[in-house]
């Protein structure tokens, strides 16, 4: 059998500080001093990772009754 993760870890916590920081970061600057296209990766990076905790929320909300009825 597979031990249990917690769900919350000091490296989740990090994570989290991380995300909160970045966003107070994005806020405060100006986003006037970046050229085009690095608002465009910030974009595509930003969007890629919002994707992944979309996907991990997603497998988190099927019930079982749904799994097996596909």
């Amino acid at each position: 059998l597979i031990n249990p993760v917690a769900l919350e870890t000091p490296l989740s916590k990090n994570l989290v500080a991380q995300i909160s920081a970045l966003a107070l970061q994005l806020n405060s600057e100006d986003l006037h001093n970046y050229s085009g296209s690095q608002l465009f990766e910030m974009h595509e990076k930003l969007g890629s990772m919002a994707n992944s905790i979309i996907k991990n929320l997603q497998s988190r909300w099927r019930s079982p009754a749904q799994e097996n009825s596909v």
